[in-house]
């Protein structure tokens, strides 16, 4: 699914290759993602690193690199969307490919800057369109999946989400978002009946929300 498509065609032949970097700490998606690009005569791989600090200095500029193909998730240095607020610092477009498909992953990525979201799960030459897309300044989405039902979580309760890996307490959340102890209990309850989670527990709503790279916000 195409988010903000402008008439664009990802199909046509860029006058130079679109130069992309990609960070992966799993070995495997890693070198499954420069191939994937690689084969596309579209793009031009610069690089492809376990880790967003192994990126080398030159490479960390817009000037140099056009998009980069990130995972969420970068063990020891990154968690959730702060993956794309670090590439966004450099200035450079960021795709997100990730086996977090959820629309809520989407929203929260698409929130901190990047232009494109891909699932792991999508279809092949979702990601390189995604590239493309993003090298256009356009934004382009693949392989989401939705709530059950349709629903979607509003403002307060991904708020409320966010603080659930801490493992703080009703009322601690509550002093954090600003509502009383059992309005919480309430907004936790309506999160787990939304996500359909087995077992209807708080457990199983922080599971849930460690999974996806999750947690306290910085404001």
């Amino acid at each position: 699914m195409n988010l903000g498509y402008q008439g664009g065609n990802s199909s046509a032949v860029p006058n130079k290759p679109v130069r992309v970097i990609a960070v992966d700490d799993h070995p495997l998606t890693r070198r499954g993602v420069a191939e994937e690009l690689r084969d596309d005569a579209r793009l031009e791989v610069l690089g492809a690193f376990p880790s967003f600090g192994a990126v080398p200095l030159p490479l960390r500029t817009p000037s140099q690199v056009q998009v980069a193909v990130i995972d969420l998730a970068v063990r020891h240095e990154t968690r959730g969307v702060e993956s794309v607020a670090l590439v966004a610092g450099w200035g450079i477009p960021s795709v997100v490919y990730t086996m977090h498909g959820s629309a809520i992953i989407r929203d929260e990525a698409l929130k901190a800057g990047a232009l494109g979201f891909v699932s792991k799960s999508a279809a092949g030459g979702e990601l390189v369109t995604a590239v493309l897309e993003a090298a256009a300044g356009r934004t382009y989405e693949a392989g989401v999946e939705y709530l059950p039902g349709g629903e979607e979580l509003t403002d307060l309760e991904r708020r409320v989400l966010h603080e659930i890996p801490s493992g703080a307490t009703s009322k601690e959340i509550a002093e954090r978002v600003g509502l009383a102890g059992g309005t919480v209990d309430n907004v936790i309850s309506s999160i787990i009946t939304k996500l359909n989670l087995k077992g209807k527990k708080r457990s199983a709503l922080a599971s849930w929300a460690v999974e996806h790279g999750l947690g306290p916000s910085e404001s």
